[in-house]
């Protein structure tokens, strides 16, 4: 951690009095922050990390241009007292600055200081991520397990069956064992209570550990991205009986045990409450209790940052503790001397705002909104006392350099480019100035007063609606869809949320802190009590609008060119007013928002396996038509992959309508994920071996919360007794609320059919037929009570290749298969290359070139079989696994069969480190 923290202090020295020296000018300094924060987020598009000589070379040349900028400009303004005057001087001055015009010269030094600050930045980036890399588990340790003393971090979160936090590791054996792990803590028994973690806690227990490993699909976050960027580089559970052990605490512990304190008090307070999660979340920023339900409504509303600690919050703060210090320290006197003549009450009252916002910062989990907002104060404070010329742009800029300089993974996260890509367009709305409303002169009383808050509120829409415009394109890339309704929710949640409900959950949670006593609690309950309130009255519009058809438009993720294209557009678009041709601009953001992935030809078909863990989800597509081929499992946690997988994946690729679904059997790991697909998309036709619409009316494939469950009933008082006073009209609804779920889910279906030996159908010139189960009635019939037996097996013929899609059916099943099966060019592995099917029968009548299994990384069954995959090689076959080599992609078309990874598409340093 040392060596992570403190290891690259001469590179980040030369970054930060580059940075310095070269401000002067305002261009020049704003084009040399922001080449630095490309260059960094350029870092982490990269498959490998440069070598050590490298990153010295990389040094070593940035301080040769800086050297180099520094001579030609001295040498360009005293060329007399430098040299001797004389022709050859006069040539070699020429030589050395460049020759030409003065404007020639600044732009050439300019572009010398940009790559300085590009080299700077890739060498501070890859030695931060080296010695990252180097803090791994040893593969030799990979599933093992290492007696280990640990120190818990951050804020522990409690699951009903587990508890995760994240630890220091202070010492095991075996070693060595990376410097931070993320452990699991799970319960033993049905019964057994959860361990109660409080951050500095230490513990000497014995953990299970394995190297890092997320599933990887197309469009999709990068699970390992985030851990990377958490520095954590193991995961652990639990083993045997741990033991408590005394220690001390240092800072950062005391930091985490306070905001821990603090939310175990007002959890006491507000837990029981519906929205207590959000209170919470507005006080501390941990989001943990938010229910998923109400994320749904924040997403499709556009309303998500106002329940985190952005950038409004820790600025209300840092303001009111600067002017409330302001105000006292006019008033403060010492020995018949007044404080302000001093100090200035101004300079006062900057210190303690900015003091103020770390210590909140600190509180609510340094997030990047807060980041950006406490280096953007920090920066205009400097600036401030010093007297220096800073605008708010170059505010805007350093703060960027600085986020980027202190964490060079945080361009990683959406919020960086949506955090940043927000003030700036606000800075720009502001810089062409905003056309106030006006009310009517005429206008008095209460119609007056309605017509201004009209016009305020019509205002805000206006301003709410060219950031989602302007920020349409980076939405399209990382989320894929945008929010219609956004404009209008933030017109007036912002200032309700922002101005009523943030400080009331901050004066709450400030109550909460003091010592117990009666009068405080009391106190402190109706305060939180108030804040409920008016989150609730918050919500209810909140969820009318995202309950509209029209809330929320999907947004297929165009290519990189056509977003650059957008954000140009944007760019010009926000220019200062009389800027040629400004309103233009926004035509460009065309191309990105109407863009759809090319489709195959007739005859030609494509298919994505998608990785989905222990479970089946693969994505047909022809000319004109679309085939959904499983849906993914189900966790017993409610975590189901239609919502976090399918469903993103068909959204990003502009599929917004499912010609066929089918279900190849009931089992969770292939059917359990249908819920979440049926909530985006509409579908034509289904088919299953089951009766799923009778499954999905009696509640099966639940993924998690449910709306009904969580509907609310009376507010509770802040002296009332949930516990004692159910509400059995809210359970009611509840009831009925999933009840009418569970009958559209099963309406959204489309037409059901049960599948079966015989069905068949072609579009776009590519047939798809059924070869199983058979006909009721046939020899080789259905087996009761045997899902997998019964499974769909699915043939795709094009006019250049087929693929067979069989489900989870075993070697008696293929075996029946095998004589009329015919050559197969692609096969999606039976029961995820369990040993009991793959026998040698289907892999001989197939013949397939290419074999891709499904199946969860190190999963409890042993799949793949090794004795299959030998199987499948003696016989010349490829073999991709969704485990190792991510989502796979398979091609069929005129110009031959193409088959991608995605771990090599997107291969980054970090992948298998």
């Amino acid at each position: 951690m040392a060596r992570d923290r403190y290891g690259t202090v001469a590179i980040l020295a030369s970054a930060a009095w580059l940075g310095w020296g070269l401000w002067g000018r305002r261009m020049r300094g704003r084009a040399i922050v922001l080449t630095w924060v490309a260059a960094t987020a350029g870092v982490q598009m990269f498959a490998d990390l440069p070598g050590g000589l490298a990153r010295v070379g990389l040094a070593l040349a940035a301080l040769a241009l800086i050297v180099a900028g520094h001579l030609g400009h001295r040498l360009g303004r005293c060329p007399g007292r430098c040299l001797v005057g004389s022709p050859a001087s006069d040539v070699a001055v020429r030589a050395t600055t460049g020759g030409g015009t003065v404007r020639l010269r600044e732009m050439a030094r300019t572009l010398g200081y940009c790559l300085a600050a590009a080299c700077l930045a890739v060498a501070n980036a890859s030695e931060r991520a080296a010695w990252r890399i180097n803090d791994a588990l040893p593969e030799r340790h990979d599933n093992e397990v290492s007696r280990v003393l640990l120190r818990v971090t951050g804020l522990p979160a409690q699951g009903e069956d587990h508890v995760r936090f994240d630890a220091d590791v202070l010492h095991a054996v075996p070693g060595p064992v990376p410097a931070t792990i993320r452990v699991d803590w799970w319960r033993h028994g049905r019964d057994a209570p959860l361990p109660v973690l409080a951050p500095g806690q230490v513990w000497h227990t014995a953990l299970l550990l394995r190297r890092p490993h997320a599933a990887l699909n197309p469009h999709a976050a990068d699970g390992s991205a985030r851990l990377f960027h958490d520095g954590v580089r193991a995961l652990a559970s639990v083993r045997g009986q741990p033991r408590l052990v005394p220690a001390r605490m240092g800072v950062s512990a005391l930091v985490d045990r306070a905001r821990y304190a603090l939310r175990t008090r007002l959890s006491s307070t507000l837990g029981a409450w519906r929205y207590g999660g959000v209170v919470i979340a507005l006080a501390l920023g941990d989001q943990a209790a938010i229910h998923a339900v109400d994320w749904a409504i924040f997403n499709a509303t556009g309303v998500t940052h106002l329940v985190s600690i952005s950038g409004l919050h820790v600025s209300l703060v840092a303001g009111l503790a600067g002017l409330g210090w302001a105000w006292c320290w006019r008033r403060l006197r010492w020995r018949g001397v007044a404080a302000a003549e001093r100090a200035p009450a101004q300079v006062a009252g900057g210190v303690v705002a900015l003091a103020v916002a770390a210590v909140y910062c600190a509180l609510a989990g340094w997030g990047l909104p807060a980041q950006r907002t406490f280096f953007m104060l920090a920066v205009a404070l400097g600036a401030w006392l010093l007297r220096l010329p800073l605008s708010p742009g170059r505010v805007w800029v350093l703060a960027a350099g600085v986020v980027t300089l202190v964490d060079p993974w945080a361009p990683l996260a959406a919020g960086f480019w949506l955090s940043f890509g927000a003030v700036a367009v606000l800075m720009a709305c502001g810089a062409r100035g905003t056309r106030r409303p006006v009310a009517d002169a005429g206008a008095t009383g209460l119609q007056g007063a309605l017509r201004r808050q009209g016009a305020r509120l019509m205002a805000a829409s206006r301003l709410q609606l060219t950031i989602n415009i302007a920020l349409a394109p980076v939405l399209a890339v990382l989320t894929q869809q945008l929010s219609v309704a956004a404009p209008l929710a933030n017109a007036f949640a912002i200032p309700v949320i922002s101005l009523v409900a943030t400080p009331l959950a901050l004066l709450a949670a400030a109550l909460h802190a003091l010592p117990a006593c009666c009068e405080w609690q009391s106190g402190a309950q109706w305060v939180a009590w108030a804040a409920h309130c008016v989150i609730a009255s918050t919500m209810a519009p909140l969820a009318w609008l995202a309950d509209q058809d029209w809330a929320v438009r999907s947004l297929a993720a165009p290519p990189w060119g056509l977003v650059a294209l957008a954000l140009a557009g944007t760019a010009w678009a926000l220019m200062v007013a009389g800027w040629p041709a400004r309103r233009w601009g926004w035509l460009l953001l065309v191309p990105a928002l109407a863009w759809r992935p090319d489709r195959p030809a007739p005859g030609a078909w494509s298919m994505t396996v998608l990785d989905v863990g222990q479970g089946g989800a693969a994505v047909v597509r022809t000319a004109r038509h679309t085939l959904l081929f499983d849906a993914g499992p189900l966790s017993r946690s409610g975590s189901d992959a239609g919502t976090r997988v399918v469903w993103p994946y068909l959204r990003a690729e502009g599929i917004a309508r499912l010609d066929t679904l089918v279900l190849s059997h009931g089992d969770l790991d292939h059917a359990g994920g249908v819920r979440g697909v049926l909530q985006g998309v509409v579908v034509a036709d289904t088919y299953a071996s089951f009766n799923l619409p009778a499954r999905l009316r009696a509640g099966a494939y639940r993924n998690g919360e449910r709306r009904g469950r969580l509907a609310p009933g009376p507010r509770p008082r802040p002296d009332s007794d949930p516990a004692a006073d159910p509400d059995p009209a809210g359970a009611a609804s509840g009831a009925d609320a999933d009840a009418a779920e569970d009958g559209a889910a099963a309406a959204r279906l489309g037409v059901f059919r049960r599948c079966q030996a015989g069905q068949a159908w072609t579009v776009d010139g590519v047939r798809f037929d059924f070869l199983h189960p058979p006909l009721p009635g046939h020899a080789a019939g259905r087996r009761a009570g045997r899902s997998n037996e019964n499974g769909c097996v699915l043939r795709i013929r094009g006019r250049y290749h087929s693929a067979l899609l069989p489900g989870d059916i075993g070697v008696d099943q293929e075996d029946a298969l095998a004589g009329t099966l015919g050559r197969i060019d692609v096969v999606l592995a039976p029961h995820h290359g369990s040993a009991t099917s793959s026998g040698e029968a289907l892999v001989r009548a197939a013949a397939a070139t290419q074999l891709i299994v499904q199946a969860g990384y190190r999963n409890r069954f042993g799949h793949p079989a090794a004795r299959v995959l030998s199987r499948w090689q003696r016989a010349g076959t490829d073999i991709w696994r969704t485990d190792l080599d991510g989502a796979v992609r398979v091609d069929s078309g005129g110009a031959g069969l193409h088959v991608r990874a995605m771990r090599d598409e997107r291969a980054r340093y970090w992948h298998g480190r």
